[in-house]
């Protein structure tokens, strides 16, 4: 029934005709997209999943009845002979370790199920062996063995008379004559009975090492946090004109260092217990990839993060000023004061005040009073107010600009990203706007939230109040 099941599904997928629509490219493996289709399956009652992992449009499917007379060998042989193709950075762990473009995996459907038995390993395997032979599939088929995590596979592929077994062995320790070049080569000959024949071509090598740094226990990150209540309020410290800007934490988890001898013959180069040419410095090749940690903690991403909230906000100022307020239960004083006011008219002032919004004056009449915030929270819109209504200077170049004026040239290398930029609005450097946008986001952050940032709003509409009614010009 498995074997039917295997069947089953490579004709229905069409791959007993599968063939090469062209020789892989230097690269391809890596930079081409790949695609993946599964299928479940049982071997009696344990449950298995079969995948087809291909390079999209490296291969073609032909028609089941297609017969040929002369049957090619598989191409998966080709595939493992190309060397433009060795050590993929990105790729299947079986892509990487011999070079293919199309193969199934069998796999079990949960871990609780993982292949540990010998015996049962070597049933499925020349189950699928029947099944290959029946169907005439020429693509390599694997056996996932135990735990996903520990890539361990059997595999076997049948074609023009070949069978090409893919086995792999886990070692706790590498033995002393696989510990270099000349005792994997010994090793290699000997499977392949190499030294029975004479006149044979060099064997052609890729040999890479690679060096993973992760532990950066040693280093101190440079960028220490801010620390808002030493000095923030600090005239001379006071730096409104800037946001904070780096990572608190190192963003790379991992650095790897690869040093590569792409496609070199085995008689130039000696590497033994006494003597060795494969020196990290001397190698041809040389590559760095990098792995970076999950979500690093970034200001200014945590400062534009926790402002783009306020755009998906729904409550008007109105809302957010009412939250701010507390009923007034004091009746005896709401008198006192009313008698005081009959007493003393107030002076006449020799300016006229900006009229109250009229979410405040509604506030107002209803005889509520604001609850008292911090004093930090009170003060910093007012410092905001005075930074955005400092006049204007010369617009300094800005990084951008001066990178710009030197030759620097920016490429977008995705255009959603620059069609989603049409949306964005800016104005130059220095201006009301400008110092507007950055005092809104430095209040949201640091002095309160929506609260203070609306605080903000009331004294910067009470001013442009006053400007308007003055007769008097903005600064920009």
């Amino acid at each position: 029934r498995f074997i039917a099941s295997v069947e089953a599904i490579i004709h229905e997928w069409k791959l007993t005709s599968v063939k090469p629509v062209e020789p892989l490219k230097e690269g391809e493996l890596s930079t081409g997209c790949w695609e993946t289709s599964a299928e479940d399956i049982k071997f009696a009652s344990f449950s298995f999943k079969i995948t087809r992992h291909y390079l999209a449009g490296s291969t073609k499917c032909g028609d089941d009845g297609e017969s040929l007379e002369d049957e090619p060998a598989p191409f998966v042989l080709e595939d493992m002979m190309n060397l433009g193709n060795d050590f993929p950075p990105r790729a299947h762990y079986l892509v990487r370790w011999y070079g293919l473009r199309d193969f199934l995996v069998i796999s079990p459907s949960s871990d609780e199920e993982a292949i540990s038995n010998e015996d049962k390993t070597r049933l499925l395997v020349s189950s699928v062996c029947v099944a290959l032979t029946n169907s005439k599939c020429p693509l390599p088929v694997f056996v996932q063995l135990h735990h996903p995590q520990e890539r361990l596979c059997y595999g076997v592929c049948l074609g023009s008379g070949l069978t090409t077994y893919f086995d792999m062995v886990h070692l706790s320790h590498v033995p002393q004559a696989c510990s270099n070049l000349s005792g994997l080569l010994s090793l290699f000959k000997s499977k392949l009975s190499y030294s029975s024949q004479l006149n044979l071509p060099p064997i052609q090598l890729t040999i890479r090492f690679t060096y993973l740094i992760n532990d950066w226990s040693f280093y101190i990150w440079p960028h220490p946090p801010p620390d808002v209540k030493d000095g923030f309020f600090d005239m001379e410290n006071l730096k409104l004109g800037k946001l904070p800007f780096g990572a608190l934490e190192d963003p790379i988890g991992e650095m790897q260092l690869s040093v590569t001898w792409p496609s070199i013959p085995e008689d130039i180069i000696v590497d033994n217990d006494v003597y060795s040419d494969l020196c990290p410095a001397n190698a041809p090749k040389w590559s760095v990839r990098m792995r970076w940690n999950e979500n690093p903690h970034c200001l200014m991403e945590e400062y534009l993060g926790n402002f783009a909230v306020v755009c998906n906000m729904r409550e008007s100022l109105d809302d957010v000023l009412k939250n701010m307020v507390l009923e007034d239960d004091l009746p005896a004083k709401t008198e006192i004061l009313d008698a005081l006011d009959r007493l003393a008219q107030p002076n006449p002032l020799s300016f006229r005040l900006p009229q109250m919004p009229q979410c405040l004056s509604n506030i107002y009449k209803k005889t509520r009073k604001f609850k008292w915030l911090e004093s930090y929270v009170v003060c910093c819109p007012t410092f905001f107010l005075f930074f955005m209504w400092v006049h204007a200077t010369h617009p300094c170049p800005s990084p951008a600009q001066a990178g710009l004026e030197q030759g620097c040239v920016v490429i977008w290398s995705y255009r959603e990203e620059y069609e989603s930029f049409h949306s964005l609005k800016t104005t130059h450097t220095n201006s009301l706007l400008w110092r507007l946008a950055l005092a809104a986001v430095h209040v949201y952050h640091t002095c309160g939230g929506i609260e203070a940032l609306a605080q903000l709003w009331v004294k910067v509409v009470a001013e442009i109040r006053y400007y308007w009614e003055n007769n008097l010009t903005l600064p920009r």
